[in-house]
Formats: C-alpha cells, sequence, structure tokens
C-alpha cells in the first residue's frame, strides 16, 4: 500500500514523469510540523517527490516559509500569523547565545515571495510543491506543480518504516498534481471564473502535451507549445534577507505592524 498514500504516492506519480535532476524542488507551506532535527526527512521528502527509491533526485531543495518580517508587513498584520502555525521546536534549535534555526532546515530556507503575482502583503495560506527550472529565455519551466493540504511533516506525507516496506502516515490530506500530461486536456487557464473575458480566456490548441511554465493571466502570453501556471510566488525562490528570520507563532518579534500593533504573547 506505500504507493496509494501520502509520499509513497508522490513517487509513484512522479517516477514516471522521469523529471531530470537539474529541475529543482520547491517544498512551500504555511503551517509545519516535525521534520527531524537531523535533517533527514527533507531528504526523505525529496526522494519520494523525485520518483522514490533508485530515481535520481532534484540538485537542490528549497523549503518556502514566510520570514517573521512577510507577517509583519501583510495586511492583517501580526495577526496574520495565526494562520502559519508553526511551533519554535520545529523550526529553532538552542544555541551558544539563544535560539538559532536548525541547521538542517537553514539549509534550505527560503523566503516566500509572492511580489511577482502583486500578492507581497497577501499572508501565504497555501500548501504547494513543485519541480521547476529556470530555462535560458528566462521563463520558469515547470516539470508538475502540487496543491496540497499535506504541509511539510511527517504526519502528513508519512515516513518509511521496516526498511521501506511500511509507510506511517498520521493524517488525512487531500492534493492534486499537474503535469504536462494533465494539462493538454485543458483548453483554458485554471480558473474559479470561466466567464471572466481574460480569466477564462481559452489556450490555443496543442498537437502535444504542453510544457508548463510559471505566469499570470495579466502577463505575457506564453511560448508557442506551452501554458502558463499561475504559481504566485518567486522560482527560483531567494535566500532570506540578512536579519530576516523565520515565523514561529510561539515566539515574539519586534516590530509594529502596518496596523500600528505590537505583537504580545499571553
Amino acid at each position: 500500500d506505500v504507493p496509494r498514500w501520502g509520499a509513497g504516492r508522490m513517487a509513484a506519480l512522479t517516477r514516471p514523469l522521469g523529471v531530470a535532476p537539474g529541475f529543482e524542488l520547491a517544498l512551500q507551506c504555511s503551517s509545519k510540523g516535525s521534520t527531524k532535527k537531523d535533517g533527514s526527512y527533507f531528504g526523505e521528502l525529496a526522494q519520494a517527490m523525485s520518483g522514490g527509491a533508485g530515481a535520481p533526485r532534484a540538485r537542490r531543495v528549497r523549503f518556502l516559509w514566510p520570514s517573521a518580517e512577510v507577517v509583519r508587513r501583510s495586511f492583517l498584520g501580526w495577526a496574520a500569523g495565526g494562520d502559519v502555525p508553526c511551533a519554535s521546536k520545529n523550526m529553532y534549535a538552542e544555541g551558544a547565545s539563544g535560539p538559532v534555526v536548525q541547521p538542517a532546515i537553514q539549509a534550505v530556507l527560503a523566503e516566500f515571495d509572492a511580489s511577482a503575482a502583486g500578492r507581497e502583503r497577501a499572508s501565504p495560506h497555501m500548501k504547494s510543491y513543485a519541480r521547476y527550472r529556470r530555462t535560458e529565455d528566462g521563463e520558469v519551466e515547470l516539470a508538475w506543480f502540487c496543491m496540497s493540504s499535506s504541509n511539510v511533516s511527517q504526519a502528513a506525507w508519512g515516513t518509511l518504516q521496516k526498511r521501506g516496506a511500511q509507510l506511517y502516515v498520521m493524517s488525512w490530506e487531500l492534493g492534486v498534481l499537474l503535469d504536462e500530461r494533465v494539462a493538454a486536456h485543458f483548453p483554458r487557464r485554471f480558473t474559479l471564473t470561466p466567464s471572466h473575458p481574460v480569466l477564462g480566456r481559452l489556450h490555443a490548441p496543442v498537437s502535444a502535451p504542453p510544457t508548463m511554465v510559471q505566469g499570470w493571466p495579466w502577463g505575457p502570453p506564453a511560448p508557442a507549445g506551452a501554458v502558463r501556471v499561475p504559481v504566485p510566488y518567486r522560482l527560483p525562490p531567494q535566500d532570506y534577507p540578512e536579519g530576516h528570520l523565520p515565523w514561529v507563532t510561539d515566539r515574539v518579534f519586534e516590530g509594529t505592524d502596518g496596523l500600528g500593533r505590537l505583537l504580545e504573547r499571553s
């Protein structure tokens, strides 16, 4: 039953795609659970999302998580952080002079930046995963994109036991994987408003599975033989700016938000 659920299911679905290792892997979520302090779970999840055991793994993994500064600058300010839950124990470790980001997380950590989609002040409340690469012409090509209720945790995706014969999953989750095989059957952009004159615009017919590239309905048209997928954050993602710290819900961060409020903890 391992290929039917969680990380095992992702391995089964992505293995036939034969994605080249040059496509990096983005893990983006708005809540975070335990990922093993030794960092091994990021490797397990990356291997599953690269096609499973024996498949060439993504050469680079990035974990997109909002910094406290992203939360502070959001429309709701510090209050928005309540919808991005993560306990300090799952993000920080005790250092010689106080809490520091766990080394395994620091190695893959990247800022959540939605400015290119015009949503830089919208606090993230989504969970998504993608294999992507920057092309020579500046596009961001997507081998696949997954929207899921699963956060980055062992509970949601599961962890292998008994030498890979058993997958232990603690949560019921639901996700949708979009790849070129699926995109070929959709004549219009992904939209909840198909009658809208722009958002509901049809794609040109394609004779072969299209290449998927990042983009938005109001942006430039997709290259020939491609369709745009509105991934709302920056790819490739960037490292945290100097001084920025990962958001957690049980730590006090300094500064006044856009509503003039300080962060207080009871």
